[in-house]
């Protein structure tokens, strides 16, 4: 019987049946498989010829048909999934070699990669088609492959993809660093990297590169070695060409040199030297902080997701539906593809959020090792894509580090890691409390408290998480300081919100209250039953040997307002400044006894006695800025300020002086006492302190109130400082400027109200 009958009745026996079988379908899974490589691989390669002016861009190309050269560019993604059986795999060369055919110059790579000098496949192919694999790549049909028109010749351009190389960079990971040789660039096709200056651990940040641009073309160009530290602001994929490729293909055409230096030209003209830039906040990641649960971290990020979109264009994006929309089951078999599809979601969208979950095994306590390791990965994914980390904890949580957290710990003192928000979830009808419990296990750059019933925390919330919060700056100034409650009422009715708030001294109060939550009506009604009725209780005159006034009566007014609470605890984030007389500079307070603070900042020297705190005497704030922009801009990113300054612009008299440089007693008496005697015309001992004091922050002042969007100037003509009954006309004065303020202000600036 001869060989060829040999065979057929060999493969005709159940065993061999079912072996073809099975053979056939684990080669049909693996072609499936190198189909998607290679097409992911193509599609890379396509943005990063089309980022040098090579061709143009084009999406949506996966329905050309696959030839031998498109398989041997993507070898060193798909060669793993290539079956180790040689049944299975004669079959997928027998496939590919019907949908691909072969290429003319041979492409020593693939013929490597699928194993065509191994005798095992060619003894399994001639067994199983009857003929020789050399007889059957003889026949096949030489394809070429399918491009978009290019101003390279077309070999040019095949030769320059060949020179490609794919580099997958994780964030946090260093690409190249500032002084190594320069022998390569780098095409981004998805993430984002940071450009650094600096020696390590001191490097400062002067840019940022996006997908589509190019980085490391400086050295190439100059053959100096690399000017700056480049790393992984997120998961990237990119493409390196050398220096020798750049010059034969690429230098030598003027188009694609033009986009070169044009890239290059624009760089410099962005990077201003050594600007530090402003954070870009594109992607959030959300994690449940301490015991809460995932499924609420879910309910608050489509809630949250709702505000945003009455703004921008936002997405949600969960474990469950990358998987769905990539076709598997596990993220590591999602290789490049993932990375690609998550940065396809930012480009069309304005913000994402990336929802982590620690799994149904994570509680207090658990060791990363027993948590489900897949839904760990995607949490450490979700913060590697993430310009703000955001841990979402319910109020009334356990508030000990939870499982998801400790994807944290990968990023922690990484190159280009974000900054990390607590967002604190109230129940309605629950005031924010405990907040520094919080704070012990993790460390985090802001805390935010939220009622999602109220839409205004939200709105709150969202403009803080993409940079553009509302702040509002309230100036000292004694009585004065009540105006501020009319400019809060005119923000309140012209649709302006506040979102944090910087004061000193009397503002120190109002501000206070707004943080509290309490609105203008609200603070007015205070203002009455309690300043208005209690300032003559609140001159409380000792011996003056530090102060003229006790202080105790303030003491407890400031109680009876503000009781215990913190100002960690205020719904508002609040700095409140103070004179620090001992060393002697301006301390800014955002945590501790809200009470103890504004007693400090209310402390006017001479007028009440200064606190003292570990042997530091604590007084007014005004004393050394009674206007206090520049704190609250060095800690806050802005997208708009308001500015309320109820100073004195200067000190002048409704009549002439009366007196020249003297004032004797009896003078004086003659004055009050003697009804024909002419009137005494002379600044008040209060008056005379008052601007004293705010004498040497004026030079501040101008400077200060030229960064406000919206400036708030009361006009105080013909009213008195201290007199309680002119409260209505102080509020009036100070919501009538700040209307005035308002109706040249763009309110379209302010996103999300």
């Amino acid at each position: 019987m001869s060989s060829p009958d040999h065979r057929a009745i060999h493969s005709d026996l159940p065993s061999d049946r079912d072996d073809a079988q099975d053979a056939e379908q684990r080669a049909d899974e693996a072609l499936g498989a190198i189909e998607r490589c290679t097409r992911a691989v193509l599609e890379g390669l396509g943005r990063a010829v089309a980022a040098l002016g090579a061709c143009p861009e084009t999406r949506g190309e996966d329905k050309r048909p696959l030839v031998a050269h498109d398989l041997d560019l993507a070898v060193a993604s798909w060669q793993p999934l290539v079956p180790a059986d040689a049944g299975a795999r004669a079959v997928l060369v027998r496939h590919l070699l019907e949908r691909c055919g072969r290429s003319a110059d041979g492409l020593p790579r693939l013929a490597d990669a699928l194993g065509f000098r191994d005798e095992a496949l060619a003894a399994e192919f001639e067994h199983r088609y009857g003929e020789s694999l050399e007889d059957a790549l003889a026949a096949a049909p030489v394809r070429r492959p399918v491009r978009a028109a290019s101003p390279l010749r077309r070999e040019q351009l095949l030769a320059l993809e060949h020179s490609f190389t794919r580099v997958e960079l994780k964030a946090g990971e260093i690409l190249f660093s500032q002084g190594d040789p320069g022998h390569s660039l780098y095409v981004i096709v998805t993430g984002r990297l940071a450009v650094l200056v600096g020696p390590p651990g001191c490097e400062r940040r002067i840019h940022e590169v996006a997908a589509g641009e190019i980085v490391g073309e400086l050295s190439v160009l100059t053959g100096e070695p690399r000017s700056a530290t480049v790393a992984g602001l997120r998961d990237s994929e990119l493409y390196r060409v050398d220096a020798e490729a750049v010059e034969r293909h690429l230098l030598s055409e003027p188009t694609i040199v033009r986009s070169v230096m044009a890239t290059l030209a624009r760089r410099v003209a962005t990077s201003g030297g050594e600007r530090t830039p402003a954070p870009t906040i594109r992607n959030l990641a959300l994690l449940p902080a301490g015991s809460t649960r995932a499924a609420d971290v879910v309910s608050f990020a489509n809630q949250l997701a709702d505000a945003i979109a009455s703004g921008a264009k936002v997405a949600v994006v969960e474990r469950a539906q990358a998987l769905a929309t990539l076709g598997t089951d596990r993220l590591g078999d999602a290789s490049s593809g993932l990375t690609r599809w998550l940065n396809d979601i930012e480009a069309s969208h304005e913000l994402v959020l990336y929802i982590a979950d620690a799994g149904p095994s994570a509680t207090n306590g658990t060791s990363c090792e027993s948590a489900n390791a897949d839904l760990h990965d995607w949490a450490q994914l979700c913060v590697r894509q993430a310009d703000l980390v955001v841990l979402v904890g319910a109020g009334d949580a356990d508030p000990r580090p939870g499982a998801a957290e400790l994807a944290l710990a990968a990023r922690n003192g990484a190159v280009g890691a974000p900054p990390i928000h607590l967002v604190l979830v109230h129940r309605p009808g629950k005031e924010p409390g405990q907040t520094s419990s919080w704070h012990v296990g993790r460390s985090v750059d802001r805390v935010h408290h939220v009622n999602t019933t109220q839409r205004a925390h939200l709105g709150r919330l969202a403009r803080f998480l993409y940079g553009r919060p509302v702040g509002l700056v309230l100036s000292g100034g004694g009585l004065r300081g009540l105006c501020h409650i009319g400019a809060a009422r005119a923000l309140q009715d012209g649709g302006i919100p506040i979102d944090v708030v910087c004061a000193t001294s009397a503002g120190a109060v109002i501000a206070a209250g707004l943080a509290m939550g309490w609105d203008a009506g609200e603070l007015e009604r205070l203002s009455r039953e309690r300043v208005g009725k209690a300032r003559r209780r609140l001159l409380d005159y000792t011996v003056p040997v530090t102060s003229l006034l006790a202080g105790t009566q303030l003491n407890e007014l400031l109680d009876e307002l503000f009781g215990d609470r913190q100002i960690e605890d205020l719904w508002l984030p609040l700095y409140c400044t103070v004179s620090d007389l001992t060393t002697p500079e301006l301390v800014v307070l955002d945590s501790g006894s809200l009470r103890d603070a504004l007693r400090a900042s209310c402390a006017l020297p001479v007028v009440f006695p200064p606190v003292v705190v570990d042997g530091h005497l604590l007084a007014d704030g005004g004393v050394m800025n009674n206007l206090p922009v520049f704190p609250l801009i060095e800690r806050v990113t802005l997208g708009t300020l308001v500015a309320s300054n109820v100073a004195m612009p200067y000190y002048s008299a409704d009549e002439t002086y009366t007196y020249r440089d003297s004032l004797p007693w009896w003078k004086v008496l003659n004055a009050r006492l003697n009804p024909l005697a002419p009137p005494l015309v002379a600044p008040s001992i209060s008056k005379m302190l008052l601007r004293s004091l705010e004498l040497g922050t004026k030079s501040l002042e101008r400077a200060q109130a030229e960064r406000a969007d919206l400036y708030v100037r009361p006009n105080f003509a013909g009213m008195s400082d201290f007199r309680p009954t002119n409260l209505p006309q102080m509020v009036r004065a100070g919501y009538d400027a700040a209307l005035e303020a308002i109706e040249r202000f763009n309110l379209s600036t302010i996103p999300f109200r």
